[in-house]
């Protein structure tokens, strides 16, 4: 359970052992009473620890911590406590980043929706429920409409009709990455007539606007993008007829060696009401692991388009994306990096398959390299380096918001972990 503050303090929360609990009822309280304030400051809790991910996907998982907050609320049984200042701060702690309601009963469904969920192509790729947690409600696709619940009750807010073949982002899923964004963008119809909308927190659908065939042909095939945008990404520059190194894969997906030529990737975004472009960023290719390079890109523009396949499996044109409202991040053969929303390419200098960028709470982003030892390159919102700490940067799972932000470095197992503040100064004593 946890211990009000004194007034500006961080919450303190007493761990009960199994043993001490009542199998009637909740945990046992501890041995001081329920007013009592803490003696003194105690230390802030650690955050999660993630674990080390493959060398050969060059991709983790990220955290969807606002899709936790909305279960959260939505799965919660009551507060279980008397008074009202108990209730108060069982509010307050609710209300705290990764906060959580009492859960020392068992939990109870609050509501539930029956229908399709998330997008064809999602669940096709196995990606999951792909949500949007938009203002205040939970949105997702359901065949040709948006759907919009509200958190609290699961009774519909709004429903937008979509079309034909929809395709409506950023969106995520438990496990790939930020679902908060401030607008879903959506296309739909036939290639011919594809059409944009913008899509507000209260349900309000822009005017669509057609998409150019001849964009696409200049620019490449259009995606949902960040902050109100569509994306649109091809390789550009010179054909490699010959070069390409000792890479190959098999028939049965297993590569080994190295392509060294191959063509860059240029990304556009344009304004997805007006058409106007807002930033173009070209990403140089890179020598890459053949692993990086095979045939297989499902969340993506899908392979190149015109895949060069050797041994069946092998395209050095491919190339694919995750996008969040904050962050496009591209994956390939020799074109691994992040572009911020700004358009602002990070991670150009991580080797392909061995690290990625991520965003941060508080605006910065993390490039962490598991190449050998693992190092994080810290940035501050605008994409400059501001510094480097040993090991991965995990942001602490529940914040009460009463210091400054803190990163815990995590390095191999069983390791240290030391607590740095966003510009990589140690800020606590290693453990």
């Amino acid at each position: 359970m946890a211990r009000d503050p004194e007034p500006g303090g961080a919450f303190v929360f007493d761990l009960v052992d199994d043993g001490a609990a009542d199998p009637a009822g909740p945990l046992a309280p501890p041995a001081a009473a329920a007013g009592d304030e803490p003696d003194g400051e105690q230390p802030d809790g650690d955050g999660a620890v993630p674990g080390e991910p493959s060398a050969g996907s060059g991709r983790m998982l990220r955290s969807v911590a606002p899709v936790a907050a909305v279960l959260a609320i939505v799965l919660g049984t009551g507060l279980g406590m008397d008074g009202v200042r108990d209730a108060a701060r069982s509010e307050q702690m609710r209300e705290v980043h990764g906060g959580v309601v009492d859960v020392s009963a068992p939990l109870t469904e609050t509501w539930t929706w029956e229908g399709d969920v998330g997008s064809r192509a999602a669940v096709e790729e196995g990606l999951g429920v792909e949500v949007a947690v938009l203002g205040d409600v939970l949105v997702f696709e359901s065949g040709a409409e948006l759907v919009a619940l509200d958190a609290a009750t699961g009774a519909e807010a709004w429903v937008v009709p979509l079309g034909a073949d929809p395709d409506c982002g950023p969106t995520g899923s438990a496990g790939w990455g930020q679902v908060a964004t401030s607008a879903l963008v959506c296309l739909a119809g036939p290639d011919a007539d594809r059409a944009v909308t913008v899509v507000g927190p209260d349900g309000v659908v822009s005017a669509p606007r057609v998409l150019s065939a001849a964009d696409t042909r200049r620019f490449g095939e259009p995606r949902p993008g960040p902050g109100g945008t569509v994306v649109r990404a091809e390789r550009t520059g010179r054909v490699p007829t010959s070069g390409l190194g000792d890479g190959k894969c098999t028939e049965l997906g297993e590569c080994s060696g190295t392509v060294r030529a191959g063509q860059d990737l240029t990304v556009r975004a344009e304004d997805a009401v007006t058409g106007e472009e807002r930033w173009r960023v070209t990403v140089p290719f890179r020598p890459t692991p053949a692993d990086q390079c095979a045939n297989w890109y499902g969340t993506s523009w899908n392979g190149s388009g015109t895949a060069v396949n050797l041994n069946s499996m092998l395209d050095p044109g491919g190339f694919g994306a995750r996008i969040t409202d904050r962050l496009v991040q591209l994956y390939g053969c020799g074109v691994e990096a992040v572009i911020t929303s700004d358009g602002v390419a990070l991670g150009t200098e991580i080797e392909p398959g061995t690290g990625s960028v991520e965003s941060l709470r508080n605006g910065g982003y993390s490039g962490y390299t598991y190449s050998e030892a693992v190092r994080t390159v810290l940035y501050d919102a605008a994409g400059t380096v501001v510094g480097e700490i040993d090991g991965y940067a995990a942001e602490p799972g529940a914040v009460d918001g009463s210091g400054p932000d803190t990163l815990l470095g995590v390095g191999e197992p069983g390791a240290r972990v030391v607590a740095y503040e966003t510009d990589g100064t140690p800020a606590g004593t290693p453990r």
